[in-house]
């Protein structure tokens, strides 16, 4: 897709071929992700795909249209997989099955209610209750031990890294650089938003892993060789920037001005990027501080919790 978008920039606007070649390839790779199933994966590649068309230029007819085609096929994968309907059932109301389509869920629930906002204490909780707890559900199990304050800062963090990678793409002059290092970006946040807002029940659940926290050997590669490459391509704006600045300071007045062109780029990050990846933290973080202040703790007392045995020894004690 980067490569595309840097060397057909005549043609993004277009409809035959600057829209079908790129949305054809990602919905082939997105119909072998559905075939694992691999729902949430799906969903991320088409993230990508519609925010880098927006990035490049395509025009917003396009991508609107875009919009309702995506839509229109999310709603055929849930009526004809019911499974997915359940796990939206479970997302409207997860106690309404608490012992199946909810369950996990509701777990999760418990997991954040009993951790509130300063934790039980390390090895404290019991995140074994909570089913995929090492990859899907790997959020909650943290914010238990470790407390709710503890989470907002897994989020802050999580924003952060996406802030560096759209300086290291703003400090690129490099077209393909920039178009690779936005998918990167989008890839990151929208997994770290996708994640985190399942499991504390604000979206519903994809099974999209957490980059860097939740377990899983592809996971783990596939975001270190994301970093790796966003790393390389840091060192060579450093590289660069060091190189002109030294060209800079041995020319000689007459030169100034086309000496000037070439300057070391200032660090101005994507408005759009930006102002975007606030809305979905602001979303998930404001949806969490506000499900950890008006928790109701009578909740814990259900018989589907399945840590209410340890949380009585531990008052007990």
């Amino acid at each position: 897709l980067a490569y595309f978008m840097s060397t057909k920039q005549e043609l993004v606007k277009t409809f035959s071929k600057g829209i079908i070649p790129p949305f054809a390839m990602t919905a082939l790779f997105c119909f072998l992700l559905l075939a694992q199933p691999d729902f949430g994966g799906a969903v991320v590649l088409s993230l990508i795909l519609f925010f880098m068309c927006l990035i490049g230029g395509t025009r917003f007819i396009y991508l609107f249209m875009a919009i309702g085609v995506g839509l229109a096929g999310a709603l055929a994968l849930i009526i004809f997989e019911p499974y997915r309907a359940r796990r939206l059932v479970a997302f409207l109301d997860p106690f309404a099955d608490a012992q199946n389509a909810g369950y996990q869920l509701v777990q999760s629930i418990f997991a954040l209610g009993n951790g509130g906002w300063f934790g039980t204490g390390l090895t404290k909780g019991l995140p074994g209750s909570i089913p995929v707890v090492t990859k899907d559900f790997i959020f909650p199990a943290i914010s238990e031990e470790f407390g709710g304050l503890f989470g907002i800062i897994i989020i802050m963090v999580c924003l952060n890294v996406f802030f560096e990678i759209i300086t290291v793409l703003s400090e690129n002059r490099d077209i393909f650089n920039r178009q690779l290092l936005g998918g990167f970006g989008i890839m990151y946040i929208f997994q770290c938003f996708l994640n985190i807002g399942g499991t504390i029940n604000c979206i519903p659940s994809t099974g999209v892993t957490l980059p860097f926290v939740s377990y899983g050997g592809s996971s783990i590669i596939s975001s270190m060789i994301m970093i790796a490459i966003i790393q390389g391509v840091a060192a060579k704006n450093m590289e660069q920037n060091a190189i002109i600045a030294d060209d800079n300071d041995e020319s000689d007045e007459a030169f100034q001005d086309e000496q000037h062109e070439k300057a070391p780029v200032q660090t101005v990050r994507s408005p759009r990027m930006v102002v975007g990846s606030l809305i979905l933290v602001l979303i998930i973080s404001g949806y969490y501080i506000y499900e950890l202040a008006t928790f109701d703790t009578s909740i814990l007392d259900s018989a589907y919790n399945r840590r209410l045995g340890k949380m009585q020894e531990q008052t007990k004690r």
